[in-house]
């Protein structure tokens, strides 16, 4: 396991969620009037879902498991594996359905 590697993702992830918590104390006007945060909240969002997702994929070559085929093979895959309970591998699916939104603009036209 590259624990360098797997801290220096959980820090880009606990920084992204101290900047996203100083994002949320904000009135939900003045957010949603700016244009800056909301962009600056969906990037640090998906930086987020994806180093999330990193670690994942290193636990799971480190492991030997099998290989996903897609991002959204990866929690049902460290599930089966008990590397992951229900809970964790449901809100990685929700993840990575939000991350394919915001990389693919599903959401927009």
């Amino acid at each position: 396991m590259d624990r360098e590697l797997v801290a220096a993702k959980f820090m880009l992830i606990k920084d992204n969620v101290k900047q996203l918590r100083k994002l949320a104390a904000l009135p939900k006007e003045a957010f949603l009037a700016d244009p800056i945060r909301r962009a600056a909240a969906e990037r640090m969002l998906h930086i987020s879902i994806e180093a999330a997702v990193d670690i994942c994929s290193h636990v799971i070559s480190v492991e030997k498991l099998r290989k996903p085929e897609h991002y959204a093979d990866i929690p049902s895959i460290l599930k089966e594996a008990h590397v992951l309970g229900e809970d964790v591998a449901t809100s990685l699916v929700d993840m990575i359905k939000f991350r394919n939104i915001l990389v693919h603009l599903y959401a927009v036209g």
